[in-house]
């Protein structure tokens, strides 16, 4: 049975699944947002976050879905979402897909994930400062 948990933003329950074999495929062969090692960026180990965002549209309702909420949830759903809101979700996920993690650096995908996440962070970054 796949693992879940909850986080509970503004009286909402958003859960997270855990991811399965199926879709840690999907992730991490071509076309896969870990797979995808097209020249996105400046060199062909980063990805911008618009990439990031449009592989995201295609998972996210895979591993994550507000309860007693029939549509999935969205990236825009996830942008309005104050930045220590998405961190309690990226606990989550990261706490209920803890096997695919230690399966991701045991297999040499944490640099690739260490990567995507400065990447993601300095792009967030960016995005703030042009306010």
């Amino acid at each position: 049975m796949r693992k879940q948990g909850t986080v509970t933003i503004d009286d909402r329950k958003l859960i997270v699944k855990e991811l399965t074999a199926r879709h840690i495929i999907d992730l991490t062969t071509e076309g896969g947002l870990l797979g995808s090692q097209e020249d996105e960026g400046e060199n062909n180990n980063t990805l911008s976050l618009a990439a990031i965002a449009d592989h995201a549209k295609r998972f996210l309702p895979q591993f994550l879905e507000l309860d007693g909420v029939t549509e999935p949830v969205t990236v825009d759903y996830l942008l309005d979402l104050a930045p220590s809101e998405l961190q309690r979700v990226y606990k989550e996920f990261e706490e209920v897909n803890a096997v695919f993690f230690e399966v991701a650096r045991n297999v040499g995908l944490g640099q690739l994930l260490e990567k995507l996440k400065q990447q993601a962070q300095a792009e967030f970054l960016k995005l703030l400062a042009d306010l």
